[in-house]
C-alpha cells in the first residue's frame, strides 16, 4: 500500500509524504519495489503521530486520511489546504 501511495503522491505532485513510525517500513525492498521510483522523488518523512500533529498546525493544514470505504475523492470539495495521512 505505501508504494502506491507514493506512486500516486508523485503522479498527482504532492509535495510529500508523512509516515508514521508503526507504518510499514519505507524502505522495505517491497514498498521499494511498489513505488516504482517515486520513492525517491517524493519527499518523505518519518515520525510520531504527535510530531505529525504538532507539524500540521505549524503548517496549517488540515489531516485528510486514506479510507476505501469514502467516497471517491472526484466527488470531494476542497475549501481549505489539508495533508493526507
Amino acid at each position: 500500500v505505501l508504494g502506491t501511495v507514493l506512486r500516486t503522491a508523485w503522479a498527482l505532485q504532492w509535495q510529500g509524504v508523512y509516515v508514521l513510525d508503526n507504518c510499514c517500513d519505507i524502505w522495505h525492498p517491497l514498498a521499494v519495489r511498489a513505488s516504482q521510483g517515486a520513492l525517491f522523488t517524493v519527499p518523505y518523512m518519518t515520525g510520531k503521530p504527535e510530531d505529525f500533529y504538532r507539524w500540521l498546525s505549524v503548517a496549517k493544514l488540515k489531516p485528510l486520511t486514506l479510507d476505501p470505504a469514502a467516497p471517491p475523492l472526484e466527488s470531494a470539495e476542497f475549501q481549505e489546504t489539508f495533508g493526507v495521512c
